[in-house]
Protein backbone atom coordinates (compact mmCIF):
# COMPACT_ATOMS: atom_id res chain seq x y z
CA UNK A 1 0.00 0.00 0.00
CA UNK A 2 1.12 3.25 -0.57
CA UNK A 3 2.16 5.23 2.46
CA UNK A 4 0.27 8.01 3.62
CA UNK A 5 2.33 10.85 4.72
CA UNK A 6 0.82 13.64 3.13
CA UNK A 7 -1.72 14.39 6.08
CA UNK A 8 0.81 13.72 8.92
CA UNK A 9 1.93 17.09 9.77
CA UNK A 10 0.37 20.31 7.90
CA UNK A 11 1.07 24.43 8.63
CA UNK A 12 -1.38 27.00 6.71
CA UNK A 13 -2.57 30.25 7.83
CA UNK A 14 -5.72 31.07 10.11
CA UNK A 15 -8.61 33.42 8.33
CA UNK A 16 -12.02 34.39 9.25
CA UNK A 17 -14.90 34.47 6.48
CA UNK A 18 -17.94 36.21 8.10
CA UNK A 19 -21.48 35.17 7.54
CA UNK A 20 -21.92 36.34 3.97
CA UNK A 21 -18.85 33.63 3.08
CA UNK A 22 -16.43 36.55 2.36
CA UNK A 23 -13.47 37.40 4.17
CA UNK A 24 -13.94 39.10 7.08
CA UNK A 25 -13.78 42.89 7.71
CA UNK A 26 -12.87 45.04 10.64
CA UNK A 27 -16.83 45.77 10.93
CA UNK A 28 -17.36 41.70 11.07
CA UNK A 29 -15.42 41.88 14.39
CA UNK A 30 -13.74 45.42 15.40
CA UNK A 31 -11.63 43.09 17.91
CA UNK A 32 -10.68 40.25 16.07
CA UNK A 33 -8.44 42.18 13.31
CA UNK A 34 -6.14 39.31 12.36
CA UNK A 35 -2.37 39.41 12.00
CA UNK A 36 -1.55 36.81 9.93
CA UNK A 37 1.59 36.46 9.96
CA UNK A 38 1.09 35.46 13.41
CA UNK A 39 -2.29 33.75 13.14
CA UNK A 40 -1.19 29.80 12.51
CA UNK A 41 -2.94 26.53 11.98
CA UNK A 42 -1.16 23.50 12.51
CA UNK A 43 -2.48 20.04 12.19
CA UNK A 44 -0.55 16.86 13.53
CA UNK A 45 -2.25 12.93 13.09
CA UNK A 46 -0.47 10.84 15.59
CA UNK A 47 -2.60 7.99 14.22
CA UNK A 48 -3.52 7.36 10.58
CA UNK A 49 -5.40 4.23 8.82
CA UNK A 50 -6.20 4.27 4.88
CA UNK A 51 -8.61 1.77 4.02
CA UNK A 52 -8.33 1.09 0.03
CA UNK A 53 -10.89 1.01 -2.50
CA UNK A 54 -8.97 0.63 -5.82
CA UNK A 55 -5.28 -0.81 -5.26
CA UNK A 56 -3.09 2.41 -4.50
CA UNK A 57 -5.26 4.99 -6.67
CA UNK A 58 -8.27 5.32 -4.58
CA UNK A 59 -8.70 5.05 -1.14
CA UNK A 60 -10.07 6.45 2.71
CA UNK A 61 -7.96 7.57 5.25
CA UNK A 62 -8.85 8.51 8.73
CA UNK A 63 -7.25 8.90 12.15
CA UNK A 64 -6.87 10.46 15.23
CA UNK A 65 -4.98 13.93 15.43
CA UNK A 66 -4.74 17.36 17.09
CA UNK A 67 -5.38 20.66 15.85
CA UNK A 68 -4.07 23.77 16.90
CA UNK A 69 -5.39 27.28 16.20
CA UNK A 70 -4.04 30.50 16.81
CA UNK A 71 -4.97 33.92 15.89
CA UNK A 72 -2.70 36.67 15.86
CA UNK A 73 -4.40 40.18 17.20
CA UNK A 74 -3.61 43.07 15.41
CA UNK A 75 -4.71 45.68 17.83
CA UNK A 76 -3.92 46.45 21.67
CA UNK A 77 -6.81 44.87 23.04
CA UNK A 78 -7.56 42.53 26.08
CA UNK A 79 -9.95 39.92 25.66
CA UNK A 80 -12.73 38.74 28.12
CA UNK A 81 -15.70 36.31 27.99
CA UNK A 82 -18.27 35.41 30.11
CA UNK A 83 -21.61 33.21 29.97
CA UNK A 84 -22.63 35.45 27.35
CA UNK A 85 -20.15 36.54 24.80
CA UNK A 86 -16.82 37.16 24.02
CA UNK A 87 -15.70 40.71 23.55
CA UNK A 88 -12.81 43.46 24.22
CA UNK A 89 -11.96 46.64 25.90
CA UNK A 90 -9.11 48.57 24.70
CA UNK A 91 -5.89 48.51 26.88
CA UNK A 92 -3.83 52.03 27.17
CA UNK A 93 -1.79 51.14 29.42
CA UNK A 94 0.26 48.22 27.76
CA UNK A 95 2.04 47.93 24.64
CA UNK A 96 1.47 44.23 23.77
CA UNK A 97 4.51 42.56 21.99
CA UNK A 98 2.29 39.33 21.48
CA UNK A 99 -1.47 39.20 21.38
CA UNK A 100 -3.08 35.84 20.58
CA UNK A 101 -5.84 33.72 21.11
CA UNK A 102 -5.65 30.16 20.99
CA UNK A 103 -7.89 26.65 20.43
CA UNK A 104 -6.65 23.35 20.47
CA UNK A 105 -8.94 20.43 19.00
CA UNK A 106 -8.77 16.43 19.15
CA UNK A 107 -9.41 15.74 15.81
CA UNK A 108 -11.00 12.53 13.00
CA UNK A 109 -10.28 13.24 9.44
CA UNK A 110 -12.57 10.82 6.91
CA UNK A 111 -11.24 11.74 3.69
CA UNK A 112 -11.15 10.51 0.42
CA UNK A 113 -7.87 10.39 -1.56
CA UNK A 114 -6.94 9.65 -5.59
CA UNK A 115 -3.04 8.79 -6.55
CA UNK A 116 -1.99 8.89 -9.65
CA UNK A 117 1.02 6.64 -9.27
CA UNK A 118 1.71 3.74 -6.64
CA UNK A 119 5.23 5.07 -6.02
CA UNK A 120 4.65 7.60 -3.77
CA UNK A 121 7.64 9.78 -4.62
CA UNK A 122 6.22 10.20 -8.36
CA UNK A 123 2.52 10.58 -7.25
CA UNK A 124 0.13 13.08 -7.68
CA UNK A 125 -2.15 13.44 -5.24
CA UNK A 126 -5.88 14.85 -4.43
CA UNK A 127 -7.56 14.66 -1.11
CA UNK A 128 -10.99 15.73 -0.54
CA UNK A 129 -13.21 15.22 2.98
CA UNK A 130 -14.13 16.15 6.24
CA UNK A 131 -12.43 16.70 9.75
CA UNK A 132 -14.55 16.78 12.70
CA UNK A 133 -13.09 18.38 16.10
CA UNK A 134 -13.38 18.26 19.79
CA UNK A 135 -12.21 21.35 21.73
CA UNK A 136 -9.69 20.69 24.22
CA UNK A 137 -8.36 23.94 25.26
CA UNK A 138 -8.00 27.56 24.81
CA UNK A 139 -6.66 30.43 25.99
CA UNK A 140 -5.69 33.94 25.15
CA UNK A 141 -1.70 34.92 26.00
CA UNK A 142 0.24 37.97 25.78
CA UNK A 143 3.57 39.51 25.69
CA UNK A 144 4.96 43.40 26.74
CA UNK A 145 7.42 45.23 28.72
CA UNK A 146 7.72 47.20 31.32
CA UNK A 147 10.64 49.39 32.28
CA UNK A 148 12.62 47.14 29.74
CA UNK A 149 11.64 44.45 31.85
CA UNK A 150 9.62 41.29 29.43
CA UNK A 151 5.93 40.70 30.80
CA UNK A 152 3.93 37.63 29.68
CA UNK A 153 0.27 36.62 31.03
CA UNK A 154 -1.57 33.70 29.76
CA UNK A 155 -5.59 32.61 30.85
CA UNK A 156 -7.26 29.59 30.19
CA UNK A 157 -10.75 29.97 29.45
CA UNK A 158 -13.38 28.87 26.94
CA UNK A 159 -13.72 32.18 25.36
CA UNK A 160 -16.88 30.43 24.09
CA UNK A 161 -14.89 28.98 21.43
CA UNK A 162 -17.28 26.40 19.35
CA UNK A 163 -16.68 23.02 21.28
CA UNK A 164 -17.05 21.15 18.50
CA UNK A 165 -15.63 21.83 14.89
CA UNK A 166 -16.31 20.57 11.33
CA UNK A 167 -14.17 21.57 8.62
CA UNK A 168 -13.92 21.03 4.54
CA UNK A 169 -10.76 19.88 3.46
CA UNK A 170 -8.72 19.63 -0.06
CA UNK A 171 -5.51 19.03 -0.52
CA UNK A 172 -3.60 18.71 -3.93
CA UNK A 173 0.16 17.69 -3.78
CA UNK A 174 3.17 15.67 -5.38
CA UNK A 175 4.67 13.54 -3.22
CA UNK A 176 5.43 14.35 0.50
CA UNK A 177 4.42 18.19 -0.63
CA UNK A 178 0.42 19.32 -0.75
CA UNK A 179 -1.26 22.69 -0.50
CA UNK A 180 -4.43 22.41 1.56
CA UNK A 181 -7.55 24.53 2.50
CA UNK A 182 -9.55 23.94 5.07
CA UNK A 183 -12.70 25.81 5.15
CA UNK A 184 -15.32 25.79 8.58
CA UNK A 185 -18.84 24.37 8.30
CA UNK A 186 -18.87 25.46 11.63
CA UNK A 187 -18.72 28.92 13.35
CA UNK A 188 -15.73 29.65 15.61
CA UNK A 189 -17.38 30.67 18.28
CA UNK A 190 -20.90 29.50 19.69
CA UNK A 191 -24.41 30.61 18.66
CA UNK A 192 -25.05 34.26 19.64
CA UNK A 193 -21.83 34.52 22.19
CA UNK A 194 -19.30 35.83 19.62
CA UNK A 195 -18.87 37.57 16.39
CA UNK A 196 -20.77 35.28 13.51
CA UNK A 197 -17.27 34.06 11.76
CA UNK A 198 -16.34 30.77 10.10
CA UNK A 199 -12.22 29.47 10.28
Amino acid sequence: QLPIVFLLKTNGINGFMNANDRFAQEVDAPFLVLDYAKSINFQFNVVEKRFPIYREYVGVTTGLGFQWNRYGLEKNVDVLSNQDSIYASVNNAKLYQKNVLRSTYLQIPLLLELNSNSVEEKSWHLTLGVVGGIRIGSSWKTKWEESGKPLKAKTKDDFNFNSISANAYAQVGYGNLGLFVQYGLMDVFKASKGPVLSP
